[in-house]
């Protein structure tokens, strides 16, 4: 018996406008996406999955990583409830829909199991139908170069499966631990879409767990073909959730004799093989009249629970020096790329005693506003220490902003203010204290006070300070903080 690890569901209720025939499936509303996560669902308390759930490993060909997943839906198979042929790959500029982006994570363990909390709930009635109950489940996979593969399919009750965009299998009355099903398929370059339709006549709490797996195999029916996935349906930063971003990467000298450079960690921690997309916009490239198109990109296939680590990551994986920019990274779902420990950054000077640096943490589009508001505690200046402060956007790189920066010293009383345009993408006003015409002021506990006018509404912007020590050029990441100084004078 072959094994397969499911990953354990959160449980959305469908309403009941989602049983019209023909209703155009748009993954990205939020209404029909299920978003799955570890130790989350109706069994989040069991320490594994149900013995019956284990199946396959990760290293046998199957098919780890599942987009979405719109269930609830009464209907029979051969009912098309989502204009079943319009969803293809939705990289290379092909869209699922016309909705919001929302988060393109859903399992990273196979498809997920339907039991009794997949069931259609009526909201009119306050009931729930059990029985013609049907499930699409959607993913995409990678190939660097045209080839042929088998796809091999085991699962419970009825199935069709589309690939590319047109109907390959249609099979009923299935058992998931009977012999699998082989269909021979031609994969294209680059990006290849799968969706699965799954019928259920009955999904009534003695029915139990219903499952599905589907593999890849080379063309001897043997040999697992692992291929490469991404936990990001949309691969352009306007679009997607999931791009995360880092400032403050550095390969130059800076004030007082110091030289910066940054490190960058990349750790796959998710159970499938992924590539990793790592755009890198120098300072001021990002006007509009340049596209907002980055300095340099690269991919990099990262197996599963590999780690690579950059040191001076500007040179040694871009040839490059003398500037400094930041860093958009696509290929984790966001959660687990800024609190999972999937992505680490570091920026540091580089001295002949050793170094003296700061983590950057990780943005995602959400760590900013649209307001562009915020307030800094701590900064410091004079013979010991400088401040510096910058910003950058997080989903469209050509917009501007009209910024104001405020500096307010309690100590001394001392207010100092600058306004700046900024026409795009990543920037940085290095020892702000100068530039507010506060140079002589000496502090530790200054307060700054942001505002602008951003000329998209629709963009993210987030900003940053630091500390650095004028003897060492140690730095200390200042994040914004929304609360407002109550005795602003």
């Amino acid at each position: 018996m072959k094994f397969r690890i499911l990953i354990l569901a959160v449980v959305l209720i469908v309403s009941g406008i989602l049983s019209a025939q023909g209703q155009q499936w748009d993954p990205r509303s939020m209404g029909g996406v299920h978003q799955f996560r570890p130790g989350e669902g109706p069994y989040a308390g069991e320490t594994a999955p149900p013995p019956e759930a284990l199946k396959s490993s990760l290293d046998d060909g199957s098919v780890q990583l599942w987009l979405f997943s719109y269930d609830g839906i009464p209907g029979h198979l051969d009912e098309d409830l989502i204009d079943e042929s319009s969803v293809v790959p939705v990289c290379e500029g092909q869209s699922l829909g016309n909705g919001a982006a929302g988060s393109a994570y859903l399992s990273t363990y196979g498809i997920p199991y339907s039991n009794q909390w997949n069931a259609y709930y009526d909201s009119e009635t306050c009931s729930t139908r059990y029985d013609d109950i049907v499930r699409y489940t959607y993913t995409q996979v990678r190939v660097g170069s045209e080839k042929d593969l088998l796809m091999s399919l085991n699962y419970d009750d009825d199935i069709k499966i589309w690939f590319n965009g047109v109907e390959i299998y249609r099979g009923e009355n299935g058992d998931f631990y009977g012999e699998a099903v082989q269909l021979p398929v031609h994969l294209v370059r680059k990006w290849n879409s799968i969706l699965v339709k799954q019928h259920f006549p009955d999904l009534s709490e003695d029915a139990g767990y219903h499952y599905a797996d589907l593999k890849f195999l080379e063309v001897d029916g043997v040999t697992p073909a692992i291929l490469t996935q991404i936990p990001d349906g949309w691969c352009n930063k306007t679009e997607s959730t999931n791009w995360i971003f880092f400032p403050g990467v550095a390969e130059l000298p800076g004030a007082l004799g110091s030289h910066w450079s940054s490190d960058l960690r990349l750790t796959n921690n998710q159970p499938f093989k992924t590539r990793v997309t790592i755009e890198y916009f120098r300072e001021g490239n990002a006007h509009p009249a340049k596209g907002a198109e980055p300095d340099v990109t690269t991919d990099i296939v990262l197996a599963a629970g590999e780690s690579r680590f950059f040191s001076r990551v500007l040179s040694s994986l871009f040839g490059l020096s003398n500037q400094k920019g930041m860093l958009a990274i696509r290929g984790w779902d966001r959660g687990y790329a800024m609190n999972g420990g999937g992505v680490g950054l570091r920026t540091y000077n580089r001295s002949g005693s050793g170094s003296f640096g700061m983590q950057i943490p990780p943005m995602s589009r959400y760590s900013g506003s649209s307001y562009l508001s915020g307030t800094f505690y701590g900064l410091k200046n004079g013979p010991d220490f400088r401040s510096n402060f910058g910003g950058l956007p997080l989903n469209t790189m050509d917009t501007g902003i009209d910024l104001t920066i405020t500096l307010f010293d309690p100590v001394s009383g001392r207010t100092g203010s600058a306004s700046y345009r900024i026409e795009g993408g990543v920037f940085q006003i290095n020892n702000i204290f100068a530039a507010v015409g506060m140079a002589d002021v000496v502090t530790d506990q200054a307060i700054a006070k942001v505002s602008g006018t951003n000329d998209d509404s629709a963009t993210y912007w987030s900003y940053y300070a630091s500390v650095n020590d004028n003897t060492t050029s140690d730095p200390s990441y200042v994040e914004r903080s929304t609360y407002y100084y109550p005795a602003w004078p």
